[in-house]
C-alpha cells in the first residue's frame, strides 16, 4: 500500500512539474511582450512607462489570487473534476490570448490578449497548486512544490534562449506561436484523478471560523505570508535582478532596438544561470527539506541567500577574478547569479512548504493563495523600494535594502503556529 501511494505521489509530482514547466516558459510572455512593443518596424510608439503599465495590468489577476483561491474551494465537483476545471479553463484562456496577440497589431487588442493569457495562467496555477495540496501529505510538500518550482525555472531559462532564437530567425509570428506549444504540458494534469469531495474536504463556514478565530495562528500566518517569501523579489521574471545586473555591469539605457538586442545575450546569460541553478536548488533541496523539516530548511536557505547577497556587495569583479582574468566582472555576475538562484529556489520551496502545511483540507485553495498573494506583495515592496534606490544611489544601496527586507523573514518563521484546522495539526493530533 505504501509503495502504491509513493508511486501515485510521483505521478502527481511529475504532472505538477509539467504544469510549472509550462508556466515558466509561458510566463516569459512578460519578457517578450515589451520587446515586441519596442520593435520599431511595428510602429507602436509606446513609452517605457506605458509598457510597464500594460504589463502590470495584464498581470492584474495575480494580485487577487486569494479571491480566486476562495472561488476554487467553493467550486463543486462536476464530472469528477473540480480543481481540473480551473486548469482546463485556464488553458483555453492561455491559447485564446496568444491567438489574439498574433491576429492584430492594434495595441489595446494586444493588451486584451495578454490580459486573457495571463489571467488564464493564474487559473492554471491556482488549480494545480490546490490539486497538489489536496492529495500530497505534508512530508511530500517539499518534493512536490520543489519539483514544480524547478521545472518553472527551467521553463523560463529555456524560453529565454529558444524564443529569442526563433524571433531573430523567423520573426514574431512564429515567436508568438511557440507560446501555444509552451502551454501544452498542462494537459498532463488533466488526466489525474481528483479525490472525492467528501465532508472532510468541503468548504464550510464552521471551518472558516475555526481557522481564522485562532488569533495567534492567523497573525503568524499573515506575517509569514507577506514577509517570509521576499526572496522571490529577485526572481528573473520580476525584473529587478535584471536591472541590478545592468547597473553592476554598467549597461546604459539603449537608444535603439539594435543596441537593446546587443544587451540581451549579456543579461540573458545571467538570468539563465539563475534559472538553472534555481531548478537544482528547488528540486534537490526541496526533497532534503522534507527530511530535515520545513522550518529548518527555510532558515538554512534564507541564510545562504543573504550570504550570497553580501557577496554582491563585496563586488562581482572581486569574485570573478578568482576564476578568470579576462572580463572578471561578467564572470562574477554569472557566478553570483547562479548562487543566488540556487538559494532562491530552495528558500521559496521551503517557504511554500510552510504555507502548504498551514492549509486546512477544506480550504487548501484559499489559504495557499492567501500566502501567494503575500509573496507578490513582498516582491512588489522590494521592487518599489530597491528599484527607486537603484536609480538614485546605485546597486550597492539597492542590494543592501533588499537584503534587509528579505531578512525580516526570520521573525515570522520563528513564531509561526499552524492553524488547528491545518493538515499538519490533523496529522499529528488525528482530528
Amino acid at each position: 500500500m505504501k509503495e502504491r501511494t509513493t508511486q501515485s505521489m510521483r505521478v502527481l509530482a511529475l504532472s505538477y512539474a509539467a504544469v510549472y514547466f509550462s508556466e515558466g516558459s509561458f510566463r516569459s510572455l512578460g519578457i517578450f511582450l515589451p520587446l515586441y512593443l519596442r520593435d520599431p518596424t511595428l510602429g507602436f510608439n509606446v513609452t517605457a512607462g506605458e509598457i510597464a503599465f500594460i504589463i502590470a495590468m495584464a498581470y492584474i489577476a495575480w494580485n487577487f489570487k486569494f479571491i480566486l483561491g476562495l472561488l476554487i474551494d467553493l467550486t463543486p465537483m462536476i464530472h469528477k473534476m473540480r480543481r481540473r476545471l480551473w486548469i482546463l479553463m485556464g488553458q483555453i484562456f492561455r491559447v485564446l490570448g496568444i491567438l489574439i496577440i498574433m491576429a492584430t497589431t492594434n495595441l489595446w487588442i494586444i493588451f486584451l490578449g495578454a490580459l486573457i493569457a495571463l489571467t488564464g495562467d493564474a487559473f492554471v496555477d491556482i488549480g494545480a497548486d490546490a490539486l497538489l495540496i489536496d492529495v500530497a501529505p505534508p512530508d511530500w510538500h517539499g518534493l512536490g512544490l520543489g519539483g514544480g518550482w524547478a521545472a518553472r525555472a527551467i521553463g523560463y531559462a529555456l524560453s529565454s534562449i529558444v524564443t529569442t532564437m526563433i524571433v531573430i530567425a523567423y520573426g514574431w509570428f512564429l515567436g508568438w506561436l511557440i507560446f501555444i506549444v509552451y502551454s501544452l504540458p498542462v494537459i498532463m494534469m488533466l488526466f489525474l484523478s481528483e479525490p472525492p469531495l467528501v465532508r472532510e474536504r468541503r468548504f464550510s463556514k464552521e471551518v472558516f471560523a475555526r481557522t481564522f478565530s485562532d488569533i495567534r495562528a492567523s497573525t503568524s500566518f499573515f506575517f509569514l505570508a507577506f514577509f517570509g517569501g521576499a526572496a522571490y523579489a529577485l526572481d528573473p521574471n520580476r525584473g529587478l535582478l535584471g536591472e541590478i545586473v545592468r547597473s553592476v555591469l554598467g549597461l546604459g539605457k539603449p537608444a535603439t532596438l539594435s543596441e537593446y538586442l546587443e544587451q540581451i545575450p549579456i543579461v540573458g546569460a545571467t538570468m539563465a544561470a539563475f534559472g538553472f541553478a534555481a531548478a537544482i536548488g528547488a528540486f534537490f533541496m526541496g526533497a532534503y527539506t522534507d527530511r530535515i523539516g520545513h522550518r529548518k530548511g527555510y532558515y538554512i536557505s534564507l541564510t545562504g541567500f543573504l550570504l550570497v547577497l553580501s557577496l554582491w556587495l563585496v563586488g562581482p569583479t572581486t569574485i570573478g577574478k578568482l576564476i578568470a582574468s579576462s572580463n572578471p566582472e561578467l564572470y562574477g555576475v554569472v557566478i553570483l547569479s547562479s548562487l543566488l538562484g540556487f538559494f532562491e529556489g530552495w528558500n521559496f520551496v521551503a517557504w511554500e512548504a510552510l504555507i502548504a502545511d498551514y492549509c486546512p483540507p477544506q480550504m487548501s485553495g484559499f489559504v495557499f493563495q492567501y500566502g501567494m498573494t503575500g509573496t507578490h506583495f513582498s516582491a512588489f515592496l522590494v521592487a518599489v523600494v530597491a528599484g527607486s534606490l537603484l536609480d538614485i544611489y546605485g546597486a550597492f544601496i539597492a542590494i543592501s535594502v533588499s537584503a534587509l527586507i528579505v531578512a525580516i523573514g526570520y521573525i515570522p518563521a520563528m513564531f509561526m503556529v499552524p492553524f488547528r484546522t491545518s493538515k499538519v495539526t490533523i496529522s499529528i493530533e488525528g482530528e
